[in-house]
């Protein structure tokens, strides 16, 4: 589930008309698959929460984690949605991050 800021939901994505919400086809820019996805709001006191469910295995299998961003693109000529996983920093190798060994030099 990503959440999102109600200004910008209100201005590029589809007006909804109870916090049901509907289910939007999204279209991965990169490998073309078409993601079906959730986009619903909650009430939140005299505001809106806008949330996008079923991000799940797009997260996955773009190997996204906390702190990447995920970017929504509104196709105005086709009148249909694109999405996009940006990572923050680059996957760390296998030798990375393991504790040096230690050796006898004298042997």
């Amino acid at each position: 589930m990503v959440a999102g800021g109600e200004k910008e939901a209100e201005r590029h994505l589809p007006e909804l008309g109870s916090s049901d919400g509907i289910t939007i086809p999204i279209e991965d820019i990169v490998t073309s698959r078409v993601w079906s996805m959730r986009y619903r709001f909650w009430p939140n006191n005299k505001s809106r929460m806008y949330v996008l469910e079923n991000t799940g295995d797009f997260v996955r299998l773009n190997g996204l984690e906390e702190g990447d961003f995920i970017v929504l693109y509104s196709h105005t000529k086709c009148s249909k949605y694109m999405i996009r996983g940006i990572k923050v920093r680059e996957p760390e190798t296998k030798t990375e991050g393991k504790k040096p060994t230690k050796r006898n030099l004298y042997s």
